[in-house]
């Protein structure tokens, strides 16, 4: 099976999760033409801990102090003990109203050279800048203006979203990489598909244009796919992994794995549908198979070929996930309609069909070779959890 996906690959990610308090403190922003303002001085008035306040709403604001806690006064917060003082956001500043006026010193560094309250303006897609704290007076502020007229900050922010995806998948596959070893030998394939399917999304990530940006973005659909491959192999472990919580080596790895999974089912809003809270390991993997079946059928459908086979499987698959979905143990095997469904795999004409899907000429190859090694990795991981007899392409 291994060699079939590495024939069939021949042949062929800052979106964050939106917190709830996305709109939770609208009260603190005022909507101007150009821009939105943060009134964060008022925010951490109550909402400060220690040497940080992190303002969650439309954009996010890190304040920051270097050594000291962040005090507030009056309509301002300052760094105590003359420290620096940090500003980070989500989107560019166009700048920010403090209590003294700044002058330029270093790269994103400013010193406050004037007790007088000033507004800076800030240069074009700035996320950071520190507020020198050895000067005249405490690094303070009032209000932090995010840029939302001009979107001049997309193609930065889809990029570094991109990275943060590609950085995430790799620290996830780290983490895995010693983890094999550890779990039962029944397990070990689910875990060396998700192990695949997040290789791939680093490959996919890491592919860089002559400007030495990603060449697919968190929204192009080859990411996209990907991401569903791990939400659906990830929720798989998610459930089969639960007799290692105990073991404190392989804790983190497992939480490691269950958080991403959590994040990209957020991000990408496939709530209760793909790998959803109704579901679960057996029921995730017939929605891939479904999804997957959909696509091949419609693209078949597209150049005039007959889909009755895929009708058929849609079909019975769909009955197979209801009951599944609506048992309380989940176990496929426990269901009449496996057999429905194994005869329908199992079959002459759709086995037929598998291998033209396997051997696509040249007009269709870069749209099928995709959906039939997802499909195949998502019926060898049926196999692997029902032992049915499911036949499956093996060279």
């Amino acid at each position: 099976m291994k060699s079939l996906f590495k024939n069939l690959a021949i042949g062929l990610f800052a979106v964050g999760v939106f917190s709830q308090s996305a709109f939770a403190n609208s009260q603190y922003e005022t909507e101007f033409e150009d821009r939105l303002r943060i009134n964060i001085a008022s925010y951490c008035q109550a909402n400060r801990s220690g040497r940080s306040c992190i303002y969650q709403g439309s954009f996010t604001v890190e304040i920051t102090c270097s050594g000291s806690s962040i005090r507030t006064d009056a309509n301002m917060i300052a760094c105590d003990g003359y420290e620096d003082m940090t500003i980070k956001t989500s989107a560019p500043m166009l700048g920010i109203d403090n209590g003294a006026i700044l002058t330029h010193r270093r790269g994103t560094t400013y010193a406050a050279t004037s007790a007088s309250q000033g507004y800076l303006g800030l240069p074009e897609n700035t996320h950071e800048i520190t507020i020198d704290g050895n000067s005249e007076d405490n690094p303070e502020l009032i209000s932090v203006d995010i840029n939302t007229g001009i979107p001049t900050y997309i193609v930065d922010n889809l990029s570094a979203a991109s990275n943060s995806l590609r950085f995430a998948y790799s620290g996830v596959l780290r983490n895995l990489n010693d983890f094999e070893s550890q779990i039962a030998r029944s397990h070990r394939g689910h875990l060396v598909r998700f192990k695949s399917v997040l290789t791939d999304g680093i490959d996919i990530l890491s592919e860089l244009d002559d400007d030495d940006q990603p060449v697919y973005g968190i929204v192009h659909w080859k990411v996209q796919e990907n991401s569903r491959m791990i939400v659906a192999f990830g929720s798989i472990l998610d459930e089969l992994l639960t007799d290692y919580d105990d073991i404190e080596r392989l804790q983190y790895s497992i939480r490691a794995m269950r958080t991403l999974v959590a994040q990209l089912k957020e991000s990408y809003g496939w709530g209760r549908s793909l790998s959803g809270q109704v579901s679960r390991a057996s029921s995730t993997l017939l929605e891939v198979v479904r999804l997957e079946l959909q696509e091949l059928g419609g693209i078949k459908m597209s150049i005039g070929a007959d889909v009755s086979v895929y009708s058929q499987l849609l079909t019975i698959s769909a009955q197979l996930k209801a009951k599944v979905d609506s048992s309380r143990s989940g176990d496929m095997r426990a269901q009449r309609e496996i057999f429905d469904f194994l005869d329908a795999w199992n079959s002459s004409a759709w086995q037929a069909e598998l291998d033209t899907l396997v051997n696509a000429g040249p007009d269709v190859r870069n749209l099928v070779t995709p959906k039939v090694v997802m499909l195949l990795q998502a019926m060898e991981s049926l196999e692997d959890l029902t032992d049915a007899g499911f036949e499956l392409p093996m060279e």
